[in-house]
């Protein structure tokens, strides 16, 4: 606490207050701002759909720098459930897959088909722990390297039948 007096003109002014040094307050904000510029780079690069999970298969989050990469259109996902979306099949799977996920705090992967816009298309879906509760799903749609997988195949096959 600091007590000074000054003269202003004929009356002096009492006054008091207080000095704090907030230089460790500032270089944490500004290392959050860095941090939070280095997650937004990170996001807006990736392809990927980012959702986060509770265990019991509500959604929490829902991240992606790519409108047209999200399974479903909703955006407002948070509080919903799995299976407010997919099949029982889907909902089933994933719920699996959250369950070994948390109890072998494992990463686990899955693979499914899915109608979207009228087309069957394929997908990869990463299952991360966060904590006990919680799970990171990185979602990326792989139809066009299955697609090519397939295509290579049966190219493998044809050529082998045009050898015999």
């Amino acid at each position: 606490v600091s007590q000074s007096r000054y003269s202003f003109g004929i009356r002096s002014l009492p006054f008091s207050g207080f000095v704090q040094d907030i230089t460790r307050r500032k270089k944490a904000e500004l290392a959050e701002r860095e941090s939070r510029k280095r997650l937004d780079a990170i996001i807006n690069t990736i392809p990927d759909v980012l959702i986060t999970y509770t265990s019991t298969g509500e959604y929490l989050d829902l991240i992606t720098s790519t409108p047209n990469s999200r399974i479903f259109k909703d955006t407002d996902v948070k509080g919903k459930h799995i299976s407010d979306y997919f099949s029982n099949e889907i909902s089933d799977l994933f719920m699996r897959n959250i369950k070994a996920c948390l109890e072998q705090n494992a990463m686990q992967t899955i693979v499914f088909d899915f109608e979207k816009e009228g087309k069957i298309r394929c997908f990869e879906n990463r299952f991360s722990p966060i904590d006990y509760d919680r799970v990171l799903s990185v979602v990326r749609d792989i139809t066009e390297l299955v697609t090519t997988e397939h295509r290579l195949r049966f190219q493998l096959k044809l050529q082998q039948v045009l050898v015999h």
